[in-house]
């Protein structure tokens, strides 16, 4: 009983708001850490994807002018 007593005078009011306000705090900072990251590799493989689109074009050109020559 006497160790119920001392957890519940620990548990003040305060504490549990600043560990929930604490909790809050992190949730969103790891939202905005997996937003980042997700821009972040979404724009990796636009890059990628125009520069493999570039590459197939001059390849296909080069293709064509050597059938031509």
């Amino acid at each position: 009983m006497t160790m119920l007593r001392s957890v519940r005078s620990g548990l003040r009011t305060q504490d549990v708001r600043h560990h929930i306000g604490m909790a809050l705090l992190l949730l969103l900072l790891e939202l905005f850490v997996l937003l980042v990251v997700h821009l972040l590799v979404v724009h990796l493989l636009l890059i990628v994807a125009m520069f493999g689109r570039e590459l197939v074009e001059s390849l296909r050109r080069d293709r064509e002018i050597r059938r031509a020559v």
